[in-house]
Protein backbone atom coordinates (compact mmCIF):
# COMPACT_ATOMS: atom_id res chain seq x y z
CA UNK A 1 0.00 0.00 0.00
CA UNK A 2 1.78 3.28 -1.13
CA UNK A 3 1.88 6.47 1.09
CA UNK A 4 -0.82 8.45 -0.95
CA UNK A 5 -3.57 5.45 -0.47
CA UNK A 6 -2.40 5.62 3.01
CA UNK A 7 -3.01 9.16 3.52
CA UNK A 8 -5.81 9.57 1.46
CA UNK A 9 -7.90 6.77 3.81
CA UNK A 10 -7.13 8.52 6.88
CA UNK A 11 -8.60 11.23 4.94
CA UNK A 12 -11.73 9.54 3.64
CA UNK A 13 -12.18 8.19 7.70
CA UNK A 14 -11.94 11.55 9.16
CA UNK A 15 -14.59 13.12 6.16
CA UNK A 16 -16.88 10.02 7.14
CA UNK A 17 -16.56 10.40 10.91
CA UNK A 18 -17.43 14.11 10.08
CA UNK A 19 -20.58 13.54 8.11
CA UNK A 20 -21.78 11.40 10.70
CA UNK A 21 -20.99 13.96 13.22
CA UNK A 22 -22.55 16.68 11.29
CA UNK A 23 -26.01 14.61 11.15
CA UNK A 24 -26.67 13.81 14.14
CA UNK A 25 -25.85 17.34 15.69
CA UNK A 26 -27.96 18.76 13.37
CA UNK A 27 -30.92 17.04 14.27
CA UNK A 28 -31.31 15.24 10.37
CA UNK A 29 -32.43 12.12 11.48
CA UNK A 30 -33.59 10.70 14.91
CA UNK A 31 -30.84 10.28 17.84
CA UNK A 32 -32.06 6.57 17.97
CA UNK A 33 -30.29 5.42 15.14
CA UNK A 34 -27.13 6.58 15.81
CA UNK A 35 -24.83 5.04 18.16
CA UNK A 36 -21.70 6.05 20.13
CA UNK A 37 -18.21 4.83 18.64
CA UNK A 38 -14.89 5.50 19.73
CA UNK A 39 -12.65 7.09 16.73
CA UNK A 40 -9.31 9.03 17.25
CA UNK A 41 -9.95 8.14 21.11
CA UNK A 42 -13.03 10.24 21.07
CA UNK A 43 -16.63 9.06 21.38
CA UNK A 44 -18.97 9.72 18.29
CA UNK A 45 -21.90 9.28 17.23
CA UNK A 46 -22.04 7.13 13.81
CA UNK A 47 -25.43 6.87 12.20
CA UNK A 48 -26.59 3.15 12.04
CA UNK A 49 -29.14 3.24 9.40
CA UNK A 50 -28.07 1.31 6.43
CA UNK A 51 -29.96 3.27 3.53
CA UNK A 52 -27.57 6.32 5.46
CA UNK A 53 -24.59 4.82 5.66
CA UNK A 54 -24.78 3.13 2.03
CA UNK A 55 -24.81 6.73 0.73
CA UNK A 56 -21.66 7.94 2.88
CA UNK A 57 -19.61 4.65 2.12
CA UNK A 58 -20.75 5.85 -1.83
CA UNK A 59 -19.67 9.40 -1.71
CA UNK A 60 -16.63 8.71 0.52
CA UNK A 61 -15.31 5.88 -2.53
CA UNK A 62 -15.89 8.53 -5.27
CA UNK A 63 -13.61 11.00 -2.65
CA UNK A 64 -10.99 8.68 -2.59
CA UNK A 65 -10.88 8.19 -6.17
CA UNK A 66 -11.08 12.27 -6.75
CA UNK A 67 -8.35 12.48 -3.44
CA UNK A 68 -5.84 10.13 -4.94
CA UNK A 69 -5.53 11.66 -8.21
CA UNK A 70 -5.72 15.28 -6.46
CA UNK A 71 -8.84 16.29 -8.07
CA UNK A 72 -10.06 17.57 -4.47
CA UNK A 73 -10.10 20.93 -3.17
CA UNK A 74 -12.93 20.73 -0.63
CA UNK A 75 -15.86 19.10 0.33
CA UNK A 76 -18.99 20.02 1.49
CA UNK A 77 -21.92 18.79 3.31
CA UNK A 78 -24.88 20.86 2.97
CA UNK A 79 -28.24 20.41 4.85
CA UNK A 80 -31.53 21.35 2.77
CA UNK A 81 -34.82 21.80 4.03
CA UNK A 82 -37.38 19.51 3.59
CA UNK A 83 -39.76 21.49 1.93
CA UNK A 84 -38.24 23.43 -0.46
CA UNK A 85 -34.68 22.49 -0.97
CA UNK A 86 -32.84 25.57 -0.02
CA UNK A 87 -29.82 24.94 1.76
CA UNK A 88 -29.81 25.84 5.08
CA UNK A 89 -26.26 25.35 6.38
CA UNK A 90 -23.16 24.14 4.86
CA UNK A 91 -20.17 22.98 6.54
CA UNK A 92 -16.66 22.53 3.94
CA UNK A 93 -13.38 20.72 4.82
CA UNK A 94 -10.68 22.16 2.99
CA UNK A 95 -8.39 20.26 1.17
CA UNK A 96 -6.07 22.92 -0.90
CA UNK A 97 -3.76 21.21 -2.58
CA UNK A 98 -2.99 18.17 -0.17
CA UNK A 99 -1.31 16.12 -3.46
CA UNK A 100 1.23 18.44 -3.61
CA UNK A 101 2.35 18.54 0.14
CA UNK A 102 1.89 14.60 1.27
CA UNK A 103 5.50 14.39 0.87
CA UNK A 104 6.70 16.95 3.14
Amino acid sequence: MSEDSITVDILAEFVEVSIHCILYSRGVYPQGVFEKRIKYNVPVQMCLHPGVCDYINNVIDSIKMLLLHGQVEKISVVILKDETSVPVERFVIEIGSLHQNWKE
